[in-house]
């Protein structure tokens, strides 16, 4: 019996959340410092408006994050099961949200898990433009959020 070529093989856990925590390094702080030094902004400013902005960004980051796996899934008419947009930090629950759906084909569940990165990617393009072009403003911290 020959192996399945095309299964999909996860990374372990602990590799998922290294691969997680470097594409949030890259996407969002790596342009933001760089946006912040152009500034001249101290060091300590700095810190301060990445540590702002880090606090935003887990507030709203999973939100929407699961709202990108439901826009698909509604365009292509999928069953909804249960949606969870936020944590239930209180319950002990370190995990993001969820959308359970229930898939008609292979093809909805691709669209489905593709379209947040497709949208993380566009949105990464439009940033690092919007950041190569713009001239620095006077209230960098509102800039960042």
């Amino acid at each position: 019996m020959k192996p399945d070529a095309t299964r999909l093989v996860l990374p372990e856990r602990s590799n998922a959340l290294i691969l997680t925590t470097m594409q949030i390094a890259i996407l969002i702080f790596f342009p933001l410092v760089v946006y912040y030094r152009r500034v001249d902004l101290r060091t300590s400013q700095i810190i301060l408006c990445i540590a702002v902005v880090s606090a935003v960004w887990c507030a709203t980051y999973s939100p929407v994050y699961e709202l990108r796996h439901l826009v698909p899934a509604v365009v292509m008419d999928e069953h909804v099961v249960d949606i969870q947009l936020f944590p239930h930090f209180l319950k002990g629950e370190l995990s993001g949200g969820h959308i359970t759906t229930q898939h008609s084909s292979a093809r909805s569940e691709f669209v489905i898990v593709l379209f947040t990165y497709l949208t993380d990617a566009l949105l990464a393009i439009l940033g690092a433009v919007v950041l190569m072009k713009l001239e620095p403003r006077p209230r960098p911290m509102i800039f960042g959020l």
